[in-house]
């Protein structure tokens, strides 16, 4: 990269704010705050990159008039999401993560009348166990005593490796045989090899409710 100042720099606020008027894809404004000093001095880049995201998927209405069904359009990629699919590091996550939540939380939490997912739900099919983590440090998602047996569904159904459902599991969350079915199915951990094993002896059943077990103890075990 040359060590010349980028013209960008020495242009007068007027001249940069006519520019910036004229952006309105979310990612050409992302690649511009991270090739142009002068923007972050103007404003917060990530705020205005979610509101554009915004904005977009508040024009897309699904349905006739009065519809409050939106969906992002066709082989569009929220900023978000792209950090997620790409396994951005940690740090510039949180911070779209942080502007997200403050401006369209629907995008960090799910919305059914949005047609959204859960960022939870993203990161766990990206493998991002950082992002996962540092969600659930931040506390924009639920925590892993009211929605870990989801997320270790989503982990053994769209992770390609077994450092999330590991992770899960070293934190409390419950295999039930769903997940040890998966895991063999998929091949992330074929019975009877050692991954197997490992989850096998984590397996739990739930709890009972019939007169069989009316002391509501666990039966744990295989699947």
């Amino acid at each position: 990269m040359s060590q010349n100042p980028s013209p960008l720099l020495r242009l007068p606020t007027e001249v940069l704010d006519s520019i910036l008027e004229h952006i309105t894809s979310p990612h050409d404004y992302f690649h511009l705050a991270r090739t142009c000093r002068a923007l972050w001095e103007h404003e917060d880049p990530l705020y205005v990159c979610v509101v554009l995201d915004a904005r977009i998927l508040w024009s897309n209405i699904i349905g006739g008039p009065g519809s409050c069904v939106r969906r992002w359009p066709a082989r569009y990629e929220p900023l978000l999401y792209w950090s997620l699919r790409t396994q951005q590091p940690v740090h510039v996550v949180a911070r779209l993560v942080d502007r997200y939540y403050r401006v369209y939380p629907e995008a960090i939490q799910g919305s059914r009348t949005s047609a959204l997912r859960p960022a939870a739900a993203y990161a766990i099919s990206a493998n991002h166990l950082g992002a996962l983590r540092v969600m659930l440090d931040m506390r924009v998602i639920p925590p892993l005593a009211d929605m870990g047996e989801q997320y270790m569904n989503w982990a053994v159904e769209l992770c390609d490796d077994l450092a999330i459902p590991r992770w899960l599991v070293e934190n409390g969350v419950r295999v039930t045989a769903p997940h040890m079915f998966a895991l063999d199915r998929r091949g992330l951990a074929s019975s009877p090899d050692a991954d197997w094993q490992w989850f096998w002896g984590h397996y739990s059943s739930p709890v009972a409710t019939t007169t069989g077990n009316a002391g509501g103890t666990n039966n744990t075990g295989g699947p």
